[in-house]
């Protein structure tokens, strides 16, 4: 099933939301708007989602720096590392 809409909009949760069941497996996979901002409200937004045993993978945070396209502006890495600063 696709879903179309802007992964962090509201519309676009509660749809997802709505087509989860209690019985559904949900891993999640990042891959939008590679900014840090972007990418941390994705994290707070889905990792209520993921079910135990499950992941939430987060692409590309090989660039800013680590270790490629290191002029980028902060980035996935940026923002993991800050998700999980709170954890």
């Amino acid at each position: 099933m696709y879903i179309t809409g802007s992964s962090t909009a509201e519309q676009t949760l509660r749809r997802i939301r709505e087509i989860i069941t209690s019985t559904d497996k949900v891993l999640v996979i990042l891959d939008s708007d590679h900014s840090k901002n972007h990418v941390l409200k994705e994290l707070n937004s889905y990792s209520g989602l993921i079910t135990l045993g499950s992941y939430i993978i987060v692409e590309d945070t090989i660039i800013g720096g680590h270790p490629v396209k290191p002029h980028r502006k902060p980035g996935p890495m940026e923002a993991v590392r800050e998700f999980f600063k709170d954890k």
